[in-house]
């Protein structure tokens, strides 16, 4: 992966992007940029992955609304974006994040096209848990899980 170092010793600083219900790929590619000497920005909050409740994540909702505009700041910091687009998906939310990146002339790159990360998220034996509701009408969203 071609970075320059920095003068003073980090190599650069990027913002993570992505849907939240994929927690596990953000927490493993965090690590990995992390060792690779760079600053990481992130989500600030794993909505889909139960740190908010259902309705907090619908568009328009206050909270999700004031939650993407910190996030877009985040991105206005960063040098770079990296996309955690798991077999390609990328949402609304992160669509409008990969806008602004290339707006504000960031370089963003995916997960789904970086075979080294691959091969780290890979290696961590995740599986995906579909979304279920349950019998008191409660809804429970899909997850990654650690394969044993």
């Amino acid at each position: 992966m071609g970075y320059t170092r920095c003068p003073d010793g980090h190599r650069g600083v990027v913002c993570l992007c992505g849907s939240t219900r994929f927690k596990r790929h953000f927490e493993i590619v965090q690590k990995y940029l992390t060792l690779q000497g760079k600053i990481v920005l992130s989500v600030g909050m794993f909505g889909h992955s139960g740190d908010l409740l259902p309705e907090q994540c619908r568009e328009g909702n206050p909270t999700k609304d004031m939650l993407d505009a910190l996030h877009l700041k985040k991105i206005n910091f960063a040098e770079e974006v990296y996309v955690i687009d798991p077999d390609g998906y990328i949402g609304s939310s992160t669509t409008r994040e990969i806008e602004h990146a290339i707006r504000t002339r960031k370089r963003v790159s995916y997960l789904s096209m970086d075979p080294e990360m691959l091969a780290n998220v890979n290696g961590e034996n995740l599986a995906w848990v579909p979304g279920y509701r349950r019998t008191d009408g409660k809804f429970v969203y899909g997850h990654w899980k650690e394969e044993h």
